[in-house]
């Protein structure tokens, strides 16, 4: 596995830095789009930083169902106020 820019995202959490950020992870020698979110925290006087990945793809893929879900509803309500 190969993680492009994590030397950008460790950089950004040594300096006590947040961030989120698109790139790509080779994964079987197939190069997937990533949206990683980060955030640096301190438990018991030690930094550590939490690093949360998801596919590019996942993300859309749920927005567009949660969009057509809502237009769906939204459709069968003036529907029934109308009628």
């Amino acid at each position: 596995m190969q993680i492009n820019q994590l030397l950008r995202i460790t950089d950004d959490l040594n300096e006590g830095f947040q961030g989120a950020l698109t790139h790509s992870v080779l994964i079987n020698n197939k190069d997937e789009k990533v949206i990683s979110a980060y955030y640096p925290i301190r438990i018991l006087d030690r930094e550590f930083g939490i690093v949360f990945t998801l596919k590019t793809e996942t993300i859309l893929r749920t927005i567009i169902k949660n969009a057509i879900t809502i237009v769906f509803l939204t459709l069968i309500l003036v529907s029934s106020i109308i009628f």
